[in-house]
């Protein structure tokens, strides 16, 4: 089981530089644009708690908004993959369940709720292998297929669930080949990928390109 996790942890550190560049969206309030173009670079440059800090201050001004909560949960959720502190690990999770409830509240975008609550999971799973890896990888996987059964375009979801299966064929053994071709897949998707809003999630591209470059190794 530890090398499961390892495995794990190794996906989800390749996830965390997520924040981009962005430009100015069109019709929106530029003091929101301003606000989370900052909050994104600040991510983008490894402050974390500043960059979450300032999307939770955005998100109680941009009351039903989904996306400064979604953006919170996220940062609070990956950044607990490089936290050995259990004990702040489980405020930063409990922190992104929260954010996340929220962001479902004021979004139809179930798939981009479901790919982060599986994250979510992951971390909590993390805390504790031996005793919720039973019950939470099976929630987590179903999270996932859940996600791509509602949007197989979506890269985020076949993403996920891509390297969970990877991981999976590594601790148990198995030839991991199949899932090389998925994430040939998977980087094709985010070719044509676009978010549907100002400041939708575009995440995940460098994950998948660095996972295909390994099984070219």
């Amino acid at each position: 089981m530890k090398t499961l996790i390892h495995i794990l942890f190794i996906t989800c550190i390749g996830l965390t530089g997520f924040a981009g560049n962005r430009s100015t969206p069109n019709n929106i309030s530029d003091l929101y644009s301003e606000k989370m173009q900052e909050a994104l670079k600040l991510w983008g440059e490894n402050r974390p708690n500043e960059a979450a800090g300032l999307f939770e201050r955005i998100a109680s001004k941009e009351k039903e908004n989904w996306l400064p909560y979604y953006y919170a949960a996220l940062v609070y959720a990956t950044n607990s993959f490089e936290n050995s502190d259990k004990k702040q690990v489980a405020i930063n999770l409990e922190k992104a369940q929260n954010h996340l409830n929220e962001a479902e509240i004021f979004t139809d975008n179930t798939v981009e709720v479901k790919v982060l609550q599986a994250m979510i999971l992951l971390g909590e799973m993390m805390l504790d292998p031996q005793n919720k890896s039973q019950t939470l990888a099976p929630k987590i996987e179903k999270l996932y297929l859940e996600a791509v059964t509602l949007d197989p375009k979506n890269p985020r979801a076949v993403l996920g669930l891509a390297d969970w299966k990877m991981g999976e064929a590594k601790w148990f053994g198995r030839d991991t080949t199949p899932f090389c071709k998925a994430f040939e897949k998977v980087v094709l998707l985010f070719e044509s990928d676009a978010p549907k809003e100002p400041f939708g999630p575009t995440w995940g591209k460098d994950r998948a390109q660095q996972v295909l470059n390994d099984c070219g190794q």
